[in-house]
């Protein structure tokens, strides 16, 4: 052990460390034997994934360098490129996300809320839609 730590404070570190690792072990362990699912959450990270992969690529800023607090105009975002960002995240995501959304005073958060609740939405009317179909079948 280096000299200059004080024990208890290693100490202290070592064992937070091994009990953080071992609450990450459990959690994802279990998430991926689906015991917890969240359609929202999944919704969201998905959603979040699409949208990083949209603002890097129209941005030409790297997908690690997006944060969810971040502002659209830090990244770059104005009046010239506001409609193809626009229209290449309703593509990706296949619905409709509101012009007011990529307002540049707003976050890359703001963008990943609203297009995971139109997204989630959308999709829940389209499976009511297809049990409606079917039950009349």
């Amino acid at each position: 052990m280096n000299s200059d730590r004080h024990p208890l404070k290693y100490l202290f570190c070592l064992t937070a460390t091994s009990l953080s690792l071992i609450a990450l072990s459990a959690l994802s362990s279990g998430c991926g034997r689906g015991e917890f699912k969240d359609e929202k959450r999944d919704a969201m990270v998905s959603t979040y994934d699409k949208v990083k992969k949209v603002l890097g690529r129209e941005l030409h800023v790297s997908k690690d360098r997006l944060v969810i607090n971040q502002s659209l105009a830090q990244l770059g975002v104005n009046e010239e490129n506001r409609l193809k960002i626009q229209d290449s995240l309703e593509k990706e995501l296949d619905i409709k996300i509101p012009y007011a959304t990529f307002n540049p005073n707003e976050t890359v958060g703001t963008i990943v809320r609203v297009a995971a609740d139109l997204k989630t939405k959308a999709l829940a009317k389209k499976k009511e839609e297809e049990e409606s179909a079917s039950e009349k079948k």
